[in-house]
């Protein structure tokens, strides 16, 4: 279960706890002398015994190999290890083990990312009985990957800013003999697309783009990308005049990061702020931390890597990630500080499952239309990694119904052959633009005729499976090309869960809205009357639907000792969500 609330018009927000029982008994900091020969020495209890842990001996793949915590079910305690509070550069930041069923555990591990801020590494599963090192070893890793998993703007002119991946910029190869000499010298391109000369090396020329300030005053740039329209020619100029034609070979591009700066980070346990990195067993773990992102026009100095010390802030994120065992909801709050070239943000993206051993990954999108010939709101297998994307709009090409957009997807990895399912991912918005009122979560969704900033989310094989769900595009704004106006801001949650698909009856997961509460439930199988668990904290409370699929039908109006019940007629991708109002006092 998760909660989480941030008070509106406040850019940093604290996290709500509500603790189902009493908190854990957190790591405590032995004295000073004791730590002299070993940095990270802590002492911690748990169900009354004391410990001792050299978090020191940390393994090659930089995680504790320490298995001394006896792992509970999740909702009891789930186990923390804070690797690093303070990193300067891209590193693991920390991991949690918990609960998977009654003979495995699974872990997910987080890092800082190249831009310098937090995202999912890598998810586990194994035996309760190996260490951690083991269990995110070769053979209980399920999937890991490098990429950026925090939120991110899709814009006009700077490809993907900010989170995802930094700025990218072309290359060519260095056949012409440049030198450090050239650095800086102008050039344009056969389409009059002007660029600097901003790094050079005996065998690649990096340009950057030459940035002016249109008269609405927004950052103009000759080109989104110049790979889709190719440099087939480069011209150099003086003061006006070509003085040297060539054509470049070997085009290709790169990223340039970091973009972003991260400040003020927290990590919290139980309510209580940890200041030294360690082993902690808890019932709730959050991370949270503001992100400045920066207008590349203004950065002076690219090479050998950003310096944003002068950049101007064009936006900032506060990002919240609440752990309760494998689930994980995350806010963030996104505030443009500056006005902002941007067709759409996308709130939460993952990389989900790909084909691993004998187990094959299977994907399920409620409410799209059939892809290429693919039913998208079934279980279907992964395509091949050769395959094209699958784009999600509010179009009646993509929607089965333009008024019932996605809100989430649903992957696992299954075993034909013995029938047996290894791990299973939920992720999306918790109501797409963070609404439960339909016409809130329609507003920045525009019902289009073609594809042109639409998007809802993106599924993309190609990309090692990875998929996102977009929380608002800009097509509101179309009368100021797209871009997003100076004081915009906008909260957003969404989540991501980790589950054992063989026991995927009754999925929940709720967090409060305001004085009342919102919880979301997906099922596969059918059931005549299946019992939905939530907090004691929401007894008493009225049921109302705020949306269902067809073969989901709410039995119960009130919740009763933490319980109430749905019905699902059939096997599809059923889900329901309902808000739970408290008793007038």
């Amino acid at each position: 279960m998760f909660f989480f609330r941030k008070t509106p018009g406040l850019r940093i927000a604290y996290l709500i706890w509500l603790c189902f029982a009493a908190s854990s008994t957190l790591a405590q900091s032995l004295p000073e002398e004791d730590k002299a020969d070993s940095l990270y020495m802590v002492i911690y209890k748990t169900n009354g015994d004391t410990f001792i842990l050299n978090l020191n001996e940390i393994d090659s793949i930089g995680f504790s190999t320490s298995d001394s915590i006896p792992i509970s079910p999740a909702e009891e305690s789930m186990k923390v290890v804070v690797l690093n509070l303070n990193p300067t550069a891209a590193t693991d930041l920390f991991y949690i083990r918990t609960h998977y069923n009654e003979s495995k555990d699974v872990i997910v591990a987080y890092r800082q990312n190249e831009n310098g801020v937090i995202t999912q590494k890598s998810v586990s599963i194994g035996c309760k009985t190996l260490s951690d090192a083991q269990l995110m070893g070769t053979g209980g890793t399920t999937f890991t990957h490098r990429d950026s998993t925090a939120p991110f703007f899709c814009t006009k002119n700077y490809w993907h800013l900010f989170a995802q991946h930094g700025y990218v910029v072309p290359t060519m190869d260095n056949h012409i003999g440049m030198t450090d000499a050239d650095v800086g010298t102008a050039w344009k391109d056969q389409l009059g697309r002007m660029y600097t000369i901003g790094d050079v090396s005996p065998s690649r020329v990096v340009l950057l783009p030459i940035i002016s300030l249109n008269c609405n005053g927004h950052n103009e740039r000759g080109w989104k990308w110049p790979i889709s329209l190719p440099i087939t020619q480069l011209m150099h100029e003086s003061d006006g005049v070509v003085d040297s034609v060539f054509v470049p070979t070997g085009l290709k591009s790169i990223q340039l990061r970091p973009l972003m700066k991260a400040h003020e980070r927290k990590f919290m346990a139980d309510g209580q702020e940890l200041t030294t990195a360690g082993v902690y067993s808890v019932k709730n773990f959050q991370v949270s931390e503001v992100q400045d992102g920066y207008d590349p026009a203004t950065v002076s100095q690219w090479f050998p890597t950003p310096i944003l010390e002068k950049a101007e802030v064009m936006a900032q994120f506060y990002c919240e990630y609440n752990f309760t065992g494998a689930q994980c909801s995350v806010h963030t709050s996104v505030d443009v500080l500056r006005s902002l070239d941007c067709v759409f943000y996308g709130a939460t993206q993952q990389q989900t499952f790909f084909d691993t051993d004998g187990y094959k990954a299977m994907f399920m999108i409620p409410k799209a239309a059939p892809q290429q010939g693919v039913e998208l709101d079934r279980p279907f297998h992964s395509p091949s990694a050769s395959s094209p994307n699958y784009h999600f709009c509010r179009t009646e090409e993509y929607l089965r119904d333009v008024n019932d957009p996605i809100d989430r997807c649903i992957s696992y990895l299954y075993n034909a052959s013995t029938d047996n399912y290894l791990l299973g991912m939920a992720a999306g918005l918790s109501l797409v633009s963070g609404s439960t009122q339909k016409e809130n979560r329609l507003a920045d969704l525009p019902v289009g005729s073609d594809n042109t900033h639409y998007y809802i989310g993106i599924f993309s094989p190609e990309n090692i499976n990875k998929f996102y769900i977009a929380a608002f595009n800009t097509a509101s704004y179309s009368e100021d090309d797209y871009y997003l106006p100076c004081g915009f801001h906008r909260d957003i949650d969404y989540y991501v869960s980790f589950f054992d698909p063989a026991a995927n009856e009754g999925q929940v997961y709720w967090y409060k809205d305001g004085n009342r509460y919102v919880i979301y439930a997906h099922c596969q199988t059918q059931h005549d009357k299946l019992d939905i668990t939530v907090p004691d904290i929401m007894n008493g409370c009225s049921l109302h639907i705020v949306e269902k699929t067809p073969s989901a039908e709410l039995l119960s109006e009130t919740i009763q000792k933490g319980h109430f019940s749905v019905k699902y007629a059939d096997t599809a991708a059923n889900f329901i969500v309902l808000t739970a109002t408290p008793p007038l006092d």
